[in-house]
C-alpha cells in the first residue's frame, strides 16, 4: 500500500464511522480493523488516554493518529518483505513452508529469552510440520521490533535476528504445530500427547452393566464384545491415523462437562446416560465408527509424577486442549445440568453403589461410596473451563458441529436463553470472554489468565480466517452476541442462518452489524414468521447501505407482502445485489407489485425467483409491465415464477412483455394453470423474441396444440420444458470426508434430524425405507437409550427381522412411549416379537401397526400380551387380516382388566361373530372409548348387537365411540352414546 492509498483509505473509513462530531470513542477499535491492524482493547484504551480520552474523534486527530501508525505498519511491512525473500531462498520446494531441515540452512545462532523462544513457537505449522514462510518472516519481525525496543539496537539486521532465532525455533512449542482444520494434524496431535479417544460403543457396554467411567489408567487395558469380537474400549492411535487418511470412517465427539465431585467427574453416571444417548443415534443414523474424548478416560488423570509419561502427556494434552473443541474435523456435546438431586441423594443413601476412585492415602485404586468423595455443586455455566470449551466450541465454522445433548432442567434455564428446543451458540468476542472470566470458577486461580490468552489466540485465528459461516439453531440470546461478533469476521464471504428466534431489537443490531460487513452470500431460512419478518426487514435496511452481498436466498421464511415491500424499497437503492430467491414466502400479488416496481429502476439484479408465492394474474401483470421497461439489454435475465396462479392471463401479460423485452433470457412458468390460452401467447412471442434461451412451462394442462412446434422460436438454441421434458439430474455422489457430518449416511432423516441444535426426543422416518438393517440400527440404539419417546418408522420396509430388532430393544427400554410401524410388511412372526416385547415394557402407551399382514396368529399374540400389559392405552390393527378368530381372541382380552381405551380394527373381516365377541366384551369392559369396525362386513346383526351394548353403557354411565364403514366404502355410520 502505497502513502496516497493509506490517505485514501482512512478518508473512506473515517466517512463510514463518523457520526455528528466525529468518531466515536468506543469505535476506534473497529475502525483500526477494518484499516488492517489488530489492536487489543488494552492498546485502543492506552491510544484514547494518549488522545486525552475524547468521547469522538474529529477528522484532523483521526488523519494524524492514523497517518502515524499505518506508516509505522508500511515501514514494518518494507522489513518483512526482506525477510519473506531471504527465507524463500531457502524453500527448496517452492510451498511457501520451510521443513526443519531447511530452516536449520536458513538460521544461525545463538539462544533466545524463554519469551521470545514462546513467541517463535507460536508459529503456525502445516501437517508436514513445516513452518509458512509468511508467518515465520512476521514472528522475526515482531522479534526484531522487540530487540530494538528493549535494547535500543539500533543497527539490528535481519541475518542478526535469524542467528538469535535459532534454537527457539529447535525447542519451539508443539502446539504451534497443529492445524485447527487438518485431519492429519489433529491425528498427530492425539499421538504426540498421547490421548485416546474412547469407543462410543464401549460406554454403552458400561450403561447396559451399570458401571462408571474408568480413568485412563485403567481403561488402557480394558476389552468388551462388540458384534461378537473381542476388542479394546480405547481407539488406538493406528486407527485415527487411519481414519486421518480417509481409510477408516469414524466421526470424533468431544465431550463438554462439569466435574461433579474432586475424584470423579460423572460418580452417579448422569453424564454417561446423555452421552450413550446421543451417541446411540450417531451409530444408528450414520454408517461409521463413534470415538468419544472424554477428559476423565482420555487423558491421564492423578497422580502423575514429575518426569513421567503420564505427566508430559497430560502437560501436553492441556497446552492444546482447545484442539478437541475448536477442530473442524469434531463435534462437542455439551452437559450443562448437573446430576439432578433425587438421583444424587439415591445414590448416596446407597452404600453398595461404589466408584472405584484413586486413594492417595493407600496409594492404589479403592471403590468408594458417594457420601466419601468430595462434591463440587458449582453450575456448568460458571465454570471456567466449561466455559471455554463453550467457546472454543463456537468457533468452528458449521456450528450444528456444537450441540447440547442433556435435558433442560427448568422453567428458568428456558428463561435464560434456550427456548423451543434451540442450542445454538455463537462465540464471545475476546472483550466479552474477558469480562466473563472475571467471575468464573476456577479450581486454580491461575488458570484465567492462561485461559483467556489461549481463548483470544484461538479466536482470531479461527475467526479472521473464516470464509463460510452456518449457524443453525440460535435462541433469541444468541442473535446480539452474533451481531457483536460479525464485525470480527473480516474474510467472510457467505453466511447461512437457519432455525433462530429474534425480536426487533435483535434484528435491528444484526442488520447494523451486516451493513458493514463484506458478506457477499446471505442465506436465511426459518420456520418462526414473526422472527422472519424482524429479520428481513433488518436486512432490507442494511441492503440500503451495504454494497457486498451480491446473492440472497431468503426461500421458505413466510415474509408475507410486507416482507417483499421492504425488500423493494432496499432494491431501489442497492447496487450489489445480482441474485434474490424469494420462493415459499406467500408474497402475494402485492409483494409481487412492489418488487416488480423496484426492478423498473434497479439495473443490476440479474436472477429472481418467486417460485410458490400465490402471485395470481395480478402479480404477473405487474411484472410484465416492469419488463417492457426495460428495452435495453439490462436487468433482470432469470425468472422464476413457477407454482403460481397466474392463469392465461398473467401468461398473456408476459408474453407481451417478450415482445419488447430483451434482457430475459430464461424463465419458468411450470404449474401456473396458463392452459393452451396462455401457452399460445407465449408461443406468440418467442416468434419475435431473440433473448429467450430457456422456458419451462411443465404441468400447466397444454393440449396437443399448445406442443413444441407450437412454441417455436428465433433462435436455435433455445430448450423448452414441457410435461414430458423434464431434466434429469446428476446423483449427488458424496465421497466421504473426516468432517463429522461427511460421514456415510445409513438414516437419512435421523442424520438429517441430528445435525440440528437440539435434543432428540421424536424420531420421524416416515417413509426412508431403512428396511430391516435400519431398523436393527436404531433398536441397537434404543436398547441403552433414555431421551427418545416418540418413534416413527411408517412405510420402512422392515420386514419381520426389523420388527424383532425392536421387540428385542423394546424389552430393555422403558422410555419410548409412542410406537408407529405402519405399513412394514412385519407379518405373524414380527407382531408375535412385539407381543412377546409388550409383556415386559412398561411404556408404550400407543401402537401403530396396521396394514402388516400379521393375520390371525399374530392378533392373537398380541392379544395375549394385553391381557397382562397395563400400559397400552391405544393400538391400532387395521387392515390386518385378523379375521373372526383374530377378533374373538382380542375380546377376550378386553374383558380382563386392560388398560386400552382406544382400538382400530377397520378392514379385518372379522364378520358378525367377531363384531358379537367384540360387543359383548365391551359390556364387561369399562376402559375402551373409542372402537374402530369400518369395514368389517358386520351386517345388519353386527350392528344391532352394538345397539344392545350402546344402551347397556348408557345405564351403567359410560360413553362410547363406534365407527362403521359399509363394505363399499360409500357411507359411515358412527354410534356415540
Amino acid at each position: 500500500m502505497m502513502f496516497n492509498q493509506i490517505i485514501g483509505s482512512i478518508d473512506a473509513v473515517f466517512a463510514h464511522f463518523s457520526q455528528t462530531s466525529g468518531v466515536p470513542a468506543e469505535r476506534l477499535g473497529h475502525a483500526m480493523r477494518v484499516l488492517g491492524m489488530n489492536p487489543t482493547q488494552d492498546a485502543v484504551e492506552k491510544y484514547l488516554e494518549d488522545l486525552g480520552g475524547p468521547k469522538s474523534i474529529d477528522q484532523e486527530r483521526f488523519h494524524h493518529f492514523m497517518q502515524e501508525k499505518l506508516g509505522k505498519c508500511f515501514r514494518q511491512a518494507q522489513v518483512m518483505v526482506d525477510y519473506l525473500d531471504h527465507l524463500k531462498q531457502y524453500d527448496k520446494d517452492g510451498k511457501g513452508a520451510l521443513s526443519p531441515e531447511e530452516l536449520q540452512e536458513a538460521i544461525e545462532g545463538s539462544e533466545l529469552s524463554q519469551e521470545l523462544q514462546v513467541s517463535l513457537g507460536k508459529v503456525p505449522r502445516n501437517s508436514q510440520g513445516h513452518l509458512d514462510i509468511v508467518e515465520l518472516s512476521k514472528c522475526f519481525l515482531e522479534i526484531g521490533n522487540h530487540l530494538e525496543f528493549s535494547t535500543g539496537a539500533e543497527g539490528t539486521t535481519r541475518q542478526e535476528v535469524a542467528s538469535k532465532a535459532r534454537v527457539a525455533i529447535v525447542q519451539a512449542d508443539v502446539e504451534a504445530r497443529y492445524s485447527l482444520k487438518e485431519p492429519e494434524a489433529f491425528a498427530r496431535f492425539l499421538k504426540d500427547a498421547d490421548v485416546r479417544l474412547v469407543r462410543a460403543k464401549y460406554l454403552a457396554e458400561l450403561v447396559r452393566l451399570k458401571q462408571p467411567l474408568p480413568r485412563r489408567q485403567e481403561a488402557e487395558s480394558l476389552h468388551f464384545l462388540c458384534d461378537g469380537e473381542k476388542i479394546s474400549a480405547l481407539v488406538t492411535h493406528d486407527e485415527v491415523q487411519s481414519w486421518a487418511l480417509g481409510t477408516q470412517k469414524a466421526i470424533i465427539c468431544s465431550i463438554s462437562h462439569a466435574w461433579e465431585t474432586m475424584e470423579h467427574p460423572d460418580p452417579c453416571r448422569y453424564q454417561l446416560q446423555h452421552i450413550v444417548n446421543h451417541t446411540g443415534l450417531y451409530d444408528a443414523a450414520f454408517d461409521a465408527d463413534i470415538w468419544v474424548f472424554y477428559d476423565f478416560v482420555s487423558v491421564f488423570q492423578h497422580p502423575k509424577a514429575e518426569g513421567s509419561h503420564e505427566r508430559i502427556s497430560f502437560d501436553k494434552a492441556m497446552r492444546n486442549m482447545h484442539l478437541m473443541y475448536a477442530h473442524e474435523c469434531t463435534l462437542t456435546f455439551r452437559i450443562e445440568t448437573l446430576t439432578p438431586d433425587d438421583l444424587w441423594e439415591a445414590m448416596k443413601l446407597n452404600l453398595e453403589d461404589l466408584v472405584p476412585v484413586w486413594d492417595d492415602s493407600s496409594g492404589t485404586l479403592k471403590p468408594k461410596p458417594l457420601t466419601e468423595l468430595k462434591p463440587n455443586k458449582n453450575e456448568y455455566r460458571v465454570r471456567g473451563w466449561c466455559m471455554a470449551e463453550v467457546e472454543w466450541s463456537s468457533l468452528r465454522r458449521v456450528n450444528a458441529q456444537h450441540q447440547r445433548i442433556d435435558r433442560l432442567k427448568s422453567d428458568k434455564e428456558k428463561s435464560d436463553g434456550v427456548e423451543d428446543g434451540l442450542n445454538g451458540r455463537v462465540p464471545k468476542t475476546p472483550e466479552d470472554f474477558r469480562d466473563a472470566m472475571f467471575s468464573a470458577k476456577f479450581t486454580w486461580r491461575s488458570d484465567e489468565e492462561n485461559v483467556i490468552k489461549l481463548q483470544n489466540k484461538i479466536f482470531h485465528e479461527k475467526v479472521t480466517e473464516c470464509e463460510h459461516l452456518e449457524l443453525e439453531g440460535l435462541p433469541i440470546s444468541e442473535i446480539l452476541p452474533l451481531s457483536h461478533v460479525l464485525p470480527y469476521y473480516r474474510c467472510l464471504q457467505s453466511m447461512k442462518l437457519k432455525t433462530f428466534r429474534c425480536g426487533e431489537a435483535e434484528a435491528t443490531a444484526f442488520g447494523k452489524a451486516l451493513a458493514s460487513s463484506q458478506v457477499e452470500k446471505l442465506e436465511v431460512h426459518n420456520n418462526d414468521s414473526e422472527s422472519s419478518k424482524f429479520l428481513v426487514k433488518a436486512i432490507a435496511e442494511a441492503l440500503k447501505t451495504n454494497m457486498s452481498i451480491r446473492h440472497i436466498n431468503l426461500e421458505g421464511n413466510d415474509i408475507r407482502a410486507e416482507g417483499a415491500q421492504a425488500l423493494a424499497e432496499a432494491l431501489k437503492i442497492n447496487e450489489s445485489v445480482t441474485e434474490i430467491k424469494l420462493g415459499y414466502n406467500r408474497i402475494l400479488d402485492e409483494g409481487a407489485k412492489a418488487l416488480a416496481e423496484a426492478l423498473r429502476t434497479n439495473h443490476f439484479v440479474r436472477d429472481i425467483n418467486l417460485q410458490r408465492n400465490c402471485i395470481g394474474a395480478d402479480g404477473a401483470k405487474d411484472f410484465a409491465e416492469s419488463l417492457k421497461s426495460l428495452k435495453e439489454n439490462i436487468g433482470v435475465r432469470v425468472i422464476n415464477m413457477a407454482r403460481n396462479p397466474i392463469g392465461a392471463d398473467g401468461a398473456k401479460a408476459l408474453a407481451e412483455a417478450l415482445k419488447i423485452n430483451v434482457s430475459v433470457t430464461e424463465i419458468k412458468l411450470g404449474y401456473s394453470h396458463i392452459l393452451n390460452e396462455g401457452a399460445k401467447a407465449l408461443a406468440e412471442a418467442l416468434r419475435t423474441n431473440e433473448s429467450i434461451r430457456d422456458i419451462n412451462l411443465q404441468r400447466n394442462c397444454i393440449r396437443t396444440d399448445g406442443n413444441k412446434e407450437t412454441l417455436k422460436t428465433n433462435h436455435p438454441g433455445t430448450t423448452i420444458g414441457l410435461p414430458a421434458g423434464a431434466k434429469g439430474r446428476m446423483g449427488n455422489q458424496q465421497i466421504p470426508g473426516r468432517e463429522p457430518f461427511e460421514a456415510p449416511v445409513r438414516l437419512k432423516a435421523l442424520a438429517e434430524a441430528l445435525k440440528t441444535n437440539s435434543i432428540a426426543r421424536d424420531i420421524d422416518l416416515t417413509g426412508d425405507s431403512i428396511g430391516a438393517k435400519g431398523a436393527e440400527a436404531i433398536a441397537q440404539a434404543l436398547k441403552t437409550n433414555t431421551s427418545v419417546t416418540d418413534l416413527n418408522m411408517k412405510l420402512n420396509r422392515i420386514g419381520p427381522e426389523g420388527a424383532k430388532a425392536l421387540a428385542h430393544a423394546l424389552e430393555m427400554n422403558m422410555f419410548v412411549g409412542v410406537i408407529n410401524m405402519e405399513h412394514n410388511d412385519i407379518g405373524t412372526e414380527g407382531a408375535k416379537a412385539l407381543a412377546e416385547a409388550l409383556m415386559t415394557n412398561l411404556c408404550v402407551s400407543s401402537i401403530n401397526l396396521a396394514n402388516n399382514g400379521i393375520g390371525v396368529e399374530g392378533a392373537k399374540a398380541l392379544a395375549e400380551a394385553l391381557m397382562t400389559n397395563l400400559s397400552v392405552n391405544s393400538i391400532n390393527l387395521a387392515n390386518n387380516g385378523i379375521g373372526v378368530e383374530g377378533a374373538k381372541a382380542l375380546a377376550e382380552a378386553l374383558m380382563t382388566d386392560t388398560s386400552v381405551n382406544s382400538i382400530n380394527l377397520a378392514n379385518n373381516a372379522i364378520g358378525f361373530e367377531g363384531a358379537k365377541a367384540l360387543a359383548e366384551a365391551l359390556i364387561t369392559d369399562t376402559s375402551v372409548s373409542n372402537i374402530n369396525l369400518a369395514n368389517n362386513g358386520i351386517g345388519v346383526e353386527g350392528e344391532k348387537a352394538f345397539k344392545e351394548l350402546l344402551e347397556e353403557k348408557k345405564r351403567m354411565g359410560f360413553e362410547v365411540s363406534i365407527v362403521f364403514r359399509e363394505e363399499d366404502g360409500n357411507t359411515m355410520s358412527e354410534m356415540v352414546v
